[in-house]
């Protein structure tokens, strides 16, 4: 198997004296997770949410001296917020890794206005680690998700 970015860092987290890699697996992060479950010694926190991760990755530093957790593109970035907030105040070293979307996720995503984060390179994913979520999406699907009910509250100026 050849070495790749993420089996350096990795590499490089456990010369430092981390031992666990915090997060929700998902597709652009998921490479991460497959590296550290190549490392011997290394083992990998599967949580709920990535909110939930950050606050393991916080209490894991704050024993160890050095955390680290991967979150999902998007959504599971703006989750952590908190959390890297409070390791921040606090001193609490962590390191947040998040994947992004490829030149040819991007290059789709401007064709079709739509983000394929839980598929790779416009296909769904056929084999996929234990670590990595079996999520799969199809730009072809319509939504079924419905508008916001009348009774939310509205903005105040």
């Amino acid at each position: 198997m050849p070495y790749v970015v993420a089996d350096y860092i990795i590499e490089r987290l456990s010369q430092n004296g981390v031992e666990a890699l915090f997060g929700v697996p998902a597709v652009f992060c998921a490479p991460v997770f497959n590296g550290a479950a190549r490392r011997p010694n290394f083992r990998t926190v599967v949580t709920n949410s990535d909110l939930e991760a950050g606050y393991a990755a916080d209490g894991y530093a704050r024993v160890k001296g050095l955390s680290a957790v991967a979150v999902s593109y998007g959504p599971g970035t703006l989750s952590i917020a908190n959390a890297v907030a409070g390791a921040y105040i606090e001193r609490s070293p962590i390191v947040v890794i998040n994947g992004g979307p490829s030149d040819k996720n991007i290059t789709d995503q401007n064709t079709t206005g739509v983000v394929y984060s839980h598929s790779m390179d416009g296909r769904t994913p056929t084999s996929t680690s234990s670590a990595t979520s079996r999520c799969t999406a199809s730009a072809n699907q319509t939504s079924t998700a419905s508008p916001r009910s009348s009774t939310t509250r509205s903005r105040r100026p």
